[in-house]
């Protein structure tokens, strides 16, 4: 949400087993920070090739090992807890430049629709104006601040990502799935 409101392009990955199609993606959209968990951040150290990619934001504390390969590679590293932390401290006013198509973000298939030969996933490039057209499709739906979501889809799915601008919309809190079943209780 925070990326939408001031106005960098989102490109959500999902799950870092495709490497080819990985490469392909830093190479297209010329990606440069990254915001993922600590087994994500071990496969983006596998990639040989992370083109424009200089900023880690890991969700979680790194060991020192994993620490080294990302200074070795040049990249830098950021905890997103501190970041939370800093921005709280140091509130930047939203940009004035994000126009309805403005790109919010590229959306790639998850590899079932791509190039087999070639490795290459499909991708759009979506507007604000694309997501934005969504919210009032709510309908007769009765949706406001006090309810909650279960995002379950993988954050790359485009329903997914309707919803939960449908969340910000109407102030409904998100709850994010952590992909474990028998931890499903826990996560709500």
């Amino acid at each position: 949400m925070g990326c939408a409101l001031y106005g960098y392009t989102v490109v959500p990955l999902y799950d870092m087993d495709k490497m080819l199609f990985h490469i392909y993606i830093f190479y297209q959209t010329q990606l440069t920070t990254c915001f993922c968990s600590s087994e994500s951040v071990k496969s983006i150290l596998e990639i040989s090739q992370l083109h424009k990619l200089t900023n880690i934001v890991s969700l979680e504390i790194l060991d020192e090992q994993i620490i080294l390969q990302i200074q070795q590679r040049g990249i830098n590293l950021f905890y997103y807890s501190d970041l939370l932390k800093q921005g709280r401290e140091d509130l930047k006013d939203l940009p004035k430049d994000v126009t309805p198509q403005s790109i919010f973000s590229f959306s790639y298939t998850s590899g079932t629709t791509a190039n087999p030969l070639k490795g290459i996933p499909k991708a759009a490039m979506l507007s604000y104006r694309n997501f934005v057209s969504l919210i009032p499709s709510k309908g007769e739906i009765d949706i406001n601040e006090t309810d909650s979501q279960l995002c379950y889809l993988p954050l790359p799915n485009i329903l997914q990502r309707v919803f939960n601008i449908g969340c910000w919309s109407t102030g409904r809190k998100i709850i994010f799935y952590r992909g474990y079943i028998t931890k499903l209780k826990e996560d709500i």
